[in-house]
């Protein structure tokens, strides 16, 4: 089945170095020389940052938001956590999902997305170049919200505590993160319908697709109407709330630092103890804001100053391509990154992965000597290891455990050792 459409004036080679999340027709590039400078340079840059840089990227990404969900679920953490707090919390915890679902729907960039417009039926090729740039910008733009909603509960809570008492409550965090999960999926549905494969041909009953501009692509009236309504949802809006809520709670940690300076507050040791962590928790969640603004925000502007509202000429403008590489990049760092920049801004996060580590480490050496102890001895131990979280208190416990299970599995060999020698 051939199309009569003369597909010879689209660019065929590789996409993705024009914008990762949405694929676009660069246009007619019959007049470029492939051996241009700047277009070798553009294609090494591209080939660099999908060969290497986003697999890498998406990999730590996958493990750090596995990481922190485990940390900020376990039970430690989740019991420390006071009630008004509970809001940033669960943020924290719904955005490290996302995040993660954000980096797996990315890493198959590094395998898959070589720029063919011509698949064969049916293949996992040819789904993913159809239903990434969906799935992509959908955890996208749900963390983003994310990010807002709880940008703004803990600016009610800072700023406006006494109204906060009635407005968060756990239920109301539950709705709100809901809601907002199913509106940004709604809004999205869209991005799925951007590119359409039609039948190109069929050969020994394969047919082979050719992926096509679907009925929201850039080039007709409804696409431009749906980026306009996007644009302001996902850019404009969440930007101008981030920064007010965010100038707000720099605000507020600014006063409290400020008092605390000048012994105007004299209160109780765990009252200053809950301040501190409130603070602590603040600070964390403006400085995953800023990192978001940072890192997220000049790929968005690009995208739109170049398919929105265009002020920038792409066609044939590999400084263009190249930036645009660079910030694809950045964007995702900042969804993979997050794990690091708990790790510096937060010491209760610190000390619970320290403690996370040193149970997997001591649960290790439990495993490795069991085999080795006696049933009495067994016995004796067993109630010391029946319960995980009775060691999970301190790193200290958590060495005595390691010394206690090391003793008793050398005084058990030296007994068996002394009881053969006894028999003979």
């Amino acid at each position: 089945m051939e199309l009569t459409t003369d597909t010879s004036t689209y660019d065929v080679t590789v996409n993705t170095s024009h914008h990762l999340f949405s694929p676009r027709y660069v246009g007619y590039q019959g007049n470029k020389s492939h051996y241009d400078q700047d277009y070798v340079i553009s294609r090494y840059v591209t080939k660099l940052a999908m060969s290497y840089v986003l697999p890498t990227v998406c990999c730590f990404g996958i493990v750090g938001n596995m990481m922190i969900l485990i940390i900020l679920t376990k039970y430690r953490v989740r019991r420390t956590v006071s009630i008004p707090e509970k809001v940033v919390h669960a943020g924290l915890i719904t955005m490290a999902v996302s995040d993660l679902l954000f980096n797996i729907s990315v890493l198959p960039l590094a395998f898959v997305a070589d720029g063919s417009l011509m698949l064969p039926a049916g293949s996992f090729h040819l789904f993913y170049n159809l239903y990434s740039t969906g799935f992509i910008t959908t955890f996208s733009l749900t963390s983003t919200w994310l990010i807002v909603v709880t940008a703004g509960l803990r600016y009610l809570g800072v700023c406006h505590p006494l109204q906060s008492r009635y407005l968060i409550t756990r239920k109301a965090i539950f709705i709100s993160i809901g809601v907002i999960c199913l509106v940004c999926v709604l809004v999205n549905v869209p991005q799925f319908l951007i590119q359409r494969a039609t039948p190109l041909y069929e050969q020994d009953g394969y047919v082979t697709m050719l992926i096509d501009l679907g009925p929201f692509s850039h080039e007709n009236a409804r696409g431009v109407i749906y980026s306009w309504i996007r644009a302001f949802f996902a850019i404009f809006i969440p930007g101008i709330l981030l920064i007010y809520f965010n100038t707000r709670l720099l605000m507020a940690l600014h006063a409290s630092r400020r008092l605390h300076r000048n012994h105007v507050i004299q209160s109780a040791v765990t009252v200053r103890r809950e301040t501190g962590s409130s603070n602590r928790l603040t600070r964390t969640l403006v400085a995953v804001i800023i990192m978001f603004i940072v890192l997220v925000y000049p790929d968005s502007l690009l995208d739109f100053f170049t398919y929105v509202a265009p002020l920038i000429d792409i066609k044939n403008n590999e400084s263009v391509m190249i930036a645009r590489v660079i910030v694809n990049m950045l964007q995702i760092t900042n969804y993979a990154f997050n794990f690091v920049l708990y790790c510096v801004m937060n010491a209760t996060f610190r000390r619970a992965l320290r403690e996370l580590i040193c149970w997997c480490l001591t649960a290790h050496t439990h495993r490795h000597n069991e085999g080795q102890l006696s049933r009495p001895c067994h016995k004796l131990l067993h109630p010391l290891l029946k319960n995980d979280s009775r060691y999970l208190d301190n790193s200290s416990m958590c060495q005595r455990t390691a010394m206690t299970i090391a003793t008793m599995s050398t005084e058990h060999r030296i007994y068996d050792k002394k009881t053969s020698c006894s028999n003979v």
